[in-house]
């Protein structure tokens, strides 16, 4: 029953990802990236602005490179998806690699001062409680970085 609750358990959790990737390629141009670039321009736009002026390095990333990042987002979310799903910690690694470079640009919150400031702020405290529950799997599994040693 307890490998039964697993799988409907890594399912659920997966199907986020999964829809959202299958809709970045549903809706994929190569020469724009579709519809996710017009979301996403401005925002990442803004997120390399403060790091360029914070760090004084410039991201050499253009927006012709815009549709490749697209791809990457939807190839983490449905493979990372359907290898979760599976039990594989690489799914999860996969998973966890698109939270970690998606959240911060897409849900930034801290630089909105509108009423859809307290929906980027959820959007970004969900992914980082997804985030959260994908470290714990990772850490009861083996075969990420070999076998663990207890404490």
């Amino acid at each position: 029953m307890a490998k039964l609750v697993a799988v409907f358990g890594r399912i659920l959790l997966a199907l986020i990802f999964i829809a959202s990737g299958l809709d970045k390629f549903r809706n994929f141009d190569k020469d724009s990236g579709g519809p996710m670039a017009g979301v996403m321009a401005p925002k990442l736009e803004h997120f390399m602005d403060i790091v360029s002026k914070r760090t004084n390095i410039e991201i050499p990333l253009h927006k012709e490179h815009y549709p490749y990042l697209i791809l990457s987002a939807a190839f983490l979310e449905l493979v990372g998806g359907a290898l979760f799903i599976l039990d594989s910690p690489v799914g999860s690694v996969f998973l966890m690699a698109f939270l970690i470079g998606a959240t911060p640009v897409m849900h930034n919150f801290w630089d909105i001062h509108d009423s859809s400031q307290i929906g980027e702020m959820i959007h970004f405290m969900k992914n980082l409680s997804i985030l959260g529950g994908l470290l714990a799997y990772t850490a009861t599994r083996r075969g990420v970085a070999g076998k663990y040693k207890e404490d």
